[in-house]
C-alpha cells in the first residue's frame, strides 16, 4: 500500500514527501510534478521498447537460420523449415515496420488517465490521417 503525505512548509515551495518510511525534500514542486510526469512518460515507453529488444532478437536467429554459410548447405535445403523460418522473419519484420504504431498506442494508453480506449483509438486514426 503506497502512502503519501507531502507537506508545504510556511510560505515557501518546499516539499517533504514522506513514502514508505523515506522522507524526500524537494525545493520546487514544478521540479516535483516534472519528475512524476517523466516517470509516468517512461513506463509508456516500456511496451514498444521491450517489442523492438525482442522483435530484433527474433529476427537476428531467423536471418541467421536462413544463411546457408552459417547453418550448412543441408539445413538450408530443408524447404518446410526454411519457411516456416521466412514466415517468422517476415513477422519480426511486421513488427520493425509497425513500430510508429505501437509508439503512438502505448504512449497515449500510458499518459491518459480515463477513457484509454478513446483515447488509443483517437491515436491510431490521427497516425494514419
Amino acid at each position: 500500500m503506497c502512502i503519501f503525505s507531502i507537506l508545504f512548509q510556511n510560505s515557501e515551495k518546499i516539499v517533504n514527501l514522506q513514502y514508505r518510511g523515506y522522507t524526500f525534500i524537494e525545493e520546487n514542486m514544478e521540479v516535483f510534478i516534472l519528475k512524476g510526469f517523466l516517470q509516468k512518460f517512461g513506463k509508456s515507453l516500456l511496451m514498444p521498447i521491450s517489442t523492438l529488444a525482442a522483435a530484433g532478437l527474433i529476427l537476428g536467429l531467423a536471418a541467421m537460420l536462413q544463411n546457408p554459410s552459417i547453418v550448412g548447405e543441408s539445413f538450408s535445403k530443408l524447404e518446410a523449415v526454411q519457411n516456416i523460418i521466412g514466415y517468422i522473419r517476415k513477422l519480426a519484420g511486421f513488427i520493425f515496420g509497425s513500430l510508429p504504431v505501437f509508439f503512438a498506442i502505448s504512449v497515449t494508453a500510458g499518459m491518459t488517465k480515463e477513457e484509454k480506449v478513446t483515447a488509443v483509438y483517437s491515436s491510431v486514426l490521427g497516425f494514419f490521417i
